[in-house]
């Protein structure tokens, strides 16, 4: 399977809204018509490309309320599945449909992975917090900034006051 090209799909653009025009390109990538070939896709991406799943997640997230209103709007799909002819299970909306559950699937573990890797620096920030405290009340600065300065993002206010004093009493020695 190649993984740079996908699906290969050609969908007719004059059928998809013009606000949907910029994710055409994912829909002929990741929209397979076999399943099993979509599953496949997904699996080998997540392992090989998981920057691009990440890519693919965020672009469908945004595009995500656009392609349900656009099938909202489609009269040809308020049949019962029995009356649709051909023309209608060929109409680029499926292949859309697709990559929002495509987006389910992945972003889900993509998002738990980011929740994970937040909670488990959160908890290494309250315990760096802890010990960070504990050196500057000793006026161990040079411990101070090494335990705080890979959490500079994660700072309240005051201990970003604190870790630039550690700093200027560092650069005084």
């Amino acid at each position: 399977m190649d993984l740079e090209q996908g699906a290969r799909l050609k969908l007719d653009r004059t059928l998809i809204p013009e606000s949907l025009h910029k994710i055409i390109p994912l829909a002929e990538k990741w929209g397979f018509e076999c399943q099993d070939d979509q599953d496949e896709f997904i699996v080998q991406m997540k392992t090989a490309k998981p920057d691009e799943v990440a890519e693919f997640n965020q672009q469908i997230g945004e595009a995500r309320d656009s392609i349900i209103e656009w099938g909202a709007m489609l009269p040809e799909l308020d049949q019962h599945k029995s009356q649709m002819d051909e023309k209608v299970w060929d109409h680029p909306y499926w292949v859309f449909l697709s990559l929002l559950s495509i987006y389910d699937e992945t972003y889900e573990v993509a998002d738990r992975q980011v929740e994970w890797t937040a909670l488990v620096r959160s908890n290494g920030f309250r315990e760096a917090s802890e010990q960070a405290d504990h050196f500057f009340r000793n006026k161990a600065y040079q411990q101070f900034v090494e335990t705080l300065a890979p959490y500079a993002d994660l700072l309240s206010e005051m201990q970003k006051k604190k870790l630039s004093f550690a700093r200027q009493k560092l650069d005084k020695q």
